[in-house]
């Protein structure tokens, strides 16, 4: 057994952590966050297409109809 030098209750933290720093980054780059129900749910028009980005735990799930826009969100 080992003796903990710092609470495991910032470990609980760092999904949320990493949600919000990843929720200020699509919201910086003009996405729409969800409202109340899914704010998980990122959405940006492009011209006549939409680009929709989905938060996960820690997965992401994103979708356009053009491929281009999706290679230019994951560089």
């Amino acid at each position: 057994m080992y003796k903990l030098s710092k609470a495991p209750y910032e470990l609980k933290k760092a999904p949320r952590a990493w949600y919000e720093r990843l929720r200020d980054f699509l919201v910086s780059k003009a996405f729409k966050m969800g409202k109340a129900a899914n704010i998980t749910l990122f959405t940006k028009r492009i011209e006549n297409d939409s680009f929709v980005c989905q938060i996960y735990v820690d997965d992401i799930t994103i979708g356009s109809i053009k491929s281009n826009f999706v290679k230019i969100l994951e560089k």
